[in-house]
């Protein structure tokens, strides 16, 4: 029996999900049967768009949208209500909303833009994890998305990287809690992907030197992070819990 046949009646939850890898993976739960899916950004023209590009591609999903910034977990608080007074269990959270607004030390004259990183990059994370939570039960995955500037040191972006790093923490913390009543917590830790909504202004000679610094030679896609979020919400990662996956082109290696 295939992931498609098995997966007809399962639920994914997606933040970011107007963009990037947010979009990708909505796809690609599509594609292997998902037939309830709820997209979450906070653009409502750019999601719109997105499901109904989602719907036309696949005509059986149903696709809802839900326009909010998880920045703002009030809001966040009231979606997850909304979705868990509909539905009794998300099969798939993927966690992929993110901004990167903070300078670097130097150049930085304010902390605006560093807690503006921590506020929607863990902050509001955790409060998407926090009300989930009554729609997690046993068999439910959790994907976070996480950076290799979480992992390594980056001369720019102080904030970006703190969050980042919080993000790989909450992500084995979460694991150890939620793994008792079977809840599974996974981290992938992308590098350069494009395109984004971080990365659509790179031009093809940044492209071309990024692709040629890492030790594959290209970059890495969105399609590629939906892919390991896949791994991670099928059942071959069954006894995978509390693990960062690097998917970086070689970029960086633990």
């Amino acid at each position: 029996m295939t992931d498609s046949t098995q997966n007809t009646q399962t639920v994914a939850v997606i933040t970011g999900a107007s963009s990037g890898i947010g979009l990708a993976t909505a796809h690609k739960v599509a594609s292997q049967g998902c037939q309830k899916l709820y997209l979450i950004a906070k653009t409502a023209d750019k999601l719109q768009q997105a499901a109904d590009q989602l719907r036309q591609t696949f005509p059986r999903a149903t696709v809802e949208t839900v326009t909010i910034d998880v920045g703002d977990t009030n809001a966040v608080r009231t979606a997850f209500a909304t979705i868990c007074s509909q539905e009794e269990k998300i099969d798939y959270l993927l966690l992929a909303a993110g901004i990167s607004e903070s300078e670097n030390l130097a150049e930085s004259h304010d902390t605006k833009g560093f807690e503006h990183d921590i506020q929607v990059n863990l902050t509001g994370m955790y409060a998407c994890l926090l009300y989930a939570k009554p729609c997690l039960k046993p068999g439910s995955s959790v994907v976070t998305i996480a950076s290799i500037r979480g992992q390594t040191p980056s001369p720019s972006g102080l904030g970006y990287a703190a969050s980042k790093s919080g993000v790989i923490s909450l992500t084995q913390a979460s694991a150890l809690q939620l793994g008792p009543v079977g809840v599974r917590v996974n981290c992938i830790s992308p590098g350069a992907v494009y395109p984004t909504g971080m990365s659509a202004h790179w031009g093809a000679e940044k492209r071309q030197r990024i692709a040629d610094d890492s030790p594959l030679g290209k970059l890495t896609t969105p399609e590629d992070i939906a892919n390991a979020a896949w791994f991670f919400f099928s059942d071959e990662s069954r006894a995978i819990t509390g693990q960062t996956l690097n998917c970086n082109a070689g970029d960086f290696m633990s």
